[in-house]
């Protein structure tokens, strides 16, 4: 063999080692990935104790009811346009346990089996869309379909319609017809647009803009006119929540040194702004109670969770739950007499999952809907007050199902 032929052999044969090399590295990287083995089955469904409504194999998150009660519309965080991104992230205030890093599929793969909070954060490729799904999980639409991050879905009153905020570069909020149709942008400027918020009449929109210059509460018509500032005295707020009676808006405020935070309750037109929770620690995901007259919401000190109730003006303040290691924020069934909220109980139980409960208003009748081997979370009522929707992570993925409650 010359040496010419001897040299081209080699190089050849360099080539191969590379392209096998990196076809290894692949398919180890989406072994890794994928979490290994295919995603678990649910006993639950097949017991028919739980209707799964979601199938995607990809992320589906924060379901909201509409007001009939005949749909539920809902993050989903999925692959349909055949990008190939580990995983999408988006700024949170402090550690308010909102997810920042949100696994999306890959493929067929999933990113499962992977320590998503040791995963860098990216700041540049967001990706998310509101779907809506009839309650018995047929009738999936994809409302958007874009490469913008699309969060935060909100009903409006009579259920034609949802608003929502996307990012690309800037926030920006949007409101489409119920069916994907007449998407239009109702804020402009350099904002950072988030957290819409239907008044009860659905004549107004609530939200919260950077363009203050930090977060604080706008109100606007639902068309995009009028925007107003109500809030000039807090930092950082969040989520704004309106009373059902329409006369108040509840929303967090992260303030002050470290990660507190603290509740604050004001009128539309931003008088009569009152702070409600007056204790260091953080306090976040207020609701209101369906007579408007009381909220619930979470309290952190330290290595403790507990969910707090008091009046709106401050007063008269009870603890409903405590002793828990993980609490999510609570949510008021239509009635006005239970409370629910996930809970993972302290290490000495030996249940870290998070699992879906109910308590009476008075602090009674704490009971467990569900105890599975993945994380249940984000219960929400439906309108009549006999289900709860949720998302589970039991399935190797975040998928939507709905659980009856007698």
């Amino acid at each position: 063999m010359t040496a010419r032929a001897a040299t081209t052999h080699s190089k050849f044969a360099i080539v191969v080692i590379i392209v096998l090399a990196a076809l290894m590295l692949v398919l180890s990287a989406r072994c890794i990935l994928s979490g290994g083995p295919p995603p678990a089955s649910d006993p639950d469904v097949a017991a028919g104790k739980v209707i799964r409504l979601t199938r995607t194999h990809a992320t589906e998150m924060n379901p909201v009811w509409s007001p009939r009660g005949d749909k539920i519309a809902y993050e989903c965080m999925s692959d349909d346009m055949d990008g190939f991104w580990p995983f999408s992230s988006y700024p949170s205030p402090v550690n308010d346990y909102e997810v920042r890093n949100r696994p999306i599929s890959i493929g067929t793969t999933q990113l499962g089996g992977v320590d998503i909070e040791s995963l860098p954060l990216t700041s540049s490729v967001l990706f998310g869309n509101i779907c809506v799904i009839n309650a018995d999980g047929s009738g999936r639409i994809k409302l958007t379909n874009d490469w913008n991050d699309n969060l935060s879905p909100a009903w409006s009153p009579d259920g034609s319609k949802l608003a929502f905020h996307s990012a690309y570069r800037e926030r920006h909020i949007f409101v489409i017809n119920s069916d994907g149709s007449g998407r239009v942008r109702v804020t402009s400027g350099r904002g950072e647009d988030r957290f819409p918020a239907w008044s009860p009449d659905g004549r107004k929109i609530a939200f919260v803009s950077g363009r203050h210059p930090t977060q604080n509460v706008y109100v606007m018509n639902a068309d995009g006119s009028n925007v107003t500032q109500i809030t000039w005295d807090v930092f950082d707020a969040y989520r704004p929540h309106w009373s059902p009676d329409g006369s108040r808006i509840a929303f967090t405020s992260y303030r002050g040194a470290g990660e507190d935070s603290s509740i604050f309750v004001v009128e539309p037109d931003g008088s009569n702004l009152t702070l409600i929770t007056n204790k260091p620690g953080r306090h976040y995901g207020p609701t209101w109670s369906p007579d408007s007259n009381r909220i619930a919401y979470l309290s952190r000190m330290g290595d403790d969770s507990s969910i707090q109730l008091v009046n709106a003006d401050g007063s008269e303040r009870t603890m409903l739950y405590d002793s828990a290691k993980y609490v999510t924020a609570p949510v008021w069934s239509p009635d006005g007499n239970r409370i629910a909220f996930a809970l993972s109980l302290r290490p000495d139980s030996g249940n870290y999952n998070l699992e879906l409960h109910t308590i009476n208003v008075d602090g009674s009748g704490l009971t467990r809907l569900t105890e599975r081997r993945g994380d249940d979370k984000n219960p929400t009522w439906d309108p009549a007050g006999n289900k709860l929707a949720f998302e589970s992570v039991l399935v190797g993925n975040h998928e939507l199902y709905v659980i009856p409650y007698r």
